[in-house]
C-alpha cells in the first residue's frame, strides 16, 4: 500500500490507496457498523460520527 499525507488546513489527512480485494473486506465490515450508527435524517439535518471510532473491532483494520 501506498500512503502520503496531505497538507489540508487545520489538520493533516492522511490518504492510502488499498488494493481493491482489502478494500473489499473492509467495506463489507465498516459500512453495516456506520450504517447502524447513523439516525434517520430529516431534509435539513445532519448527523456528526461519535469520538472513538479507532476503538471499534469493525474499524481496527484502518489503524494497521
Amino acid at each position: 500500500m501506498d500512503s502520503e499525507v496531505i497538507p489540508l488546513f487545520p489538520t493533516f489527512v492522511w490518504k492510502t490507496q488499498a488494493p481493491p480485494d482489502v478494500t473489499q473486506q473492509m467495506h463489507e465490515r465498516i459500512e453495516p457498523a456506520l450504517t447502524a450508527m447513523v439516525p434517520e435524517l430529516e431534509l435539513g439535518q445532519a448527523w456528526q460520527s461519535p469520538h472513538g471510532l479507532h476503538a471499534l473491532e469493525e474499524f481496527a483494520e484502518l489503524m494497521t
